[in-house]
């Protein structure tokens, strides 16, 4: 899964480990010994993540706002046209292979366009893959690891046959609550905006 990972996000990857080999090199054994919280985010983007292209602001801040139910179910036919999801971290895509209510990735969310919507999924790929490598090749971004938004993506509309009734998403367990939503707000701020994408 890593090198299908390699295969679909080159650029991606690859600033992944320019910036764990720069992080290294600035800080030696230090660094070595006990990694960073910018090599964690790395990590946790690199194993775990997920890519979601928004055509939507509002759906983008029901993501970090953590209002599942809004997002998957309120406005489900908005979901499925305006988001696109593309599992990115090795690990999520070995859990995708056996599924169970639970598995949750690291969200960068990437605002697009209609143009975007319309282009070929290779297309979408490459646009996305340059995208992503400019976000996780700045700083800012991996000053913690609230720049990396939960999502719990088995209820992506059609992602998951059980997630066809609403009670699906009456699961606390899965569907949670935000955690210190003015934090985030206040690291979001902070944090390198991607232009829009088409």
């Amino acid at each position: 899964f890593n090198a299908l990972a390699w295969l679909s996000f080159p650029a991606a990857k690859g600033a992944i480990n320019a910036q764990h080999a720069a992080l290294l090199a600035e800080r030696g054994d230090v660094e070595a010994r006990a990694r960073s919280v910018e090599r964690d985010v790395l990590t946790l983007f690199d194993e775990g993540g997920i890519a979601i292209a928004c055509a939507d602001p509002a759906l983008a801040e029901a993501i970090r706002a953590f209002r599942w139910r809004e997002l998957f179910w309120e406005r489900r036919a908005d979901c499925a046209a305006k988001l696109r999801c593309f599992l990115f971290g090795h690990g999520q895509l070995e859990k995708a292979l056996d599924p169970y209510v639970g598995v949750t990735a690291h969200a960068i969310l990437v605002p697009v366009g209609e143009v975007f919507l319309a282009a070929s999924r290779e297309a979408q790929v490459v646009t996305l893959d340059h995208h992503l490598a400019r976000w996780l090749g700045d700083r800012r971004n991996l000053s913690g690891t609230h720049h990396l938004h939960p999502f719990p993506y088995l209820g992506f509309p059609g992602w998951f046959a059980a997630n066809a009734e609403p009670a699906f998403y009456d699961n606390p367990r899965y569907f949670r609550a935000g955690r210190g939503l003015a934090h985030r707000a206040a690291a979001g701020a902070q944090e390198s905006p991607l232009p829009r994408v088409g």
